[in-house]
């Protein structure tokens, strides 16, 4: 049986165990969890992160007490040291908002037994929406906005600045861990 997409994510930190190389784009979290950001070729921005399970499970309540526990710690852990990143990297343009939305279905995928949990953490700020007031957008509408010719060039997808934002959080988060 071929694993799912979100397994297969999973597989990549297991072959580091428990070293995930400096630079990468996935950090091990606390109770069972792991963070990567998005890699939706298009429609992607700095910062669109994805928390999920190690473990193939697809609902919420399916969840154990562990991972459970742990996703309230990691979501407040992750959006901390995203804010605190963004205030130093983008001082003219302040994180206003982290959209958390969770999905199990997968746009790649029809085949339910390839979807796997995941919710995406979406930043926001006032460049990003263009000066529209935040109720005019809705949280799984950020990625569309890339697309708009206000979208800031500087939270377009580049190498550099997505290792200097997975540093970044790689060492806030493992600070975290030892508190």
């Amino acid at each position: 049986m071929t694993k799912c997409n979100g397994c297969e994510i999973v597989k990549m930190t297991d072959l580091g165990k428990d070293f995930i190389p400096k630079g990468s784009t996935i950090i091990k979290m606390q109770g069972g969890w792991i963070l990567n950001h998005s890699s939706e070729p298009q429609k992607n921005y700095l910062g669109h992160l994805i928390l999920q399970p190690t473990r193939h499970v697809m609902d919420i309540d399916k969840l154990y007490d562990e991972e459970a526990s742990a996703l309230g710690t990691n979501l407040r852990n992750v959006i901390r040291a995203l804010k605190e990143y963004w205030k130093q990297a983008f001082k003219w343009d302040e994180l206003q908002r982290v959209y958390v939305v969770y999905f199990w279905e997968s746009e790649f995928t029809e085949k339910p037994s390839k979807w796997h949990m995941h919710i995406h953490l979406f930043p926001r700020t006032k460049a990003m929406v263009g000066g529209h007031p935040p109720t005019e957008v809705a949280a799984w509408q950020m990625p569309e906005l890339t697309e708009k010719a206000y979208f800031p060039s500087k939270y377009r997808i580049r190498i550099d600045n997505m290792k200097a934002l997975f540093d970044y959080l790689a060492n806030d988060l493992a600070s975290n861990d030892n508190k």
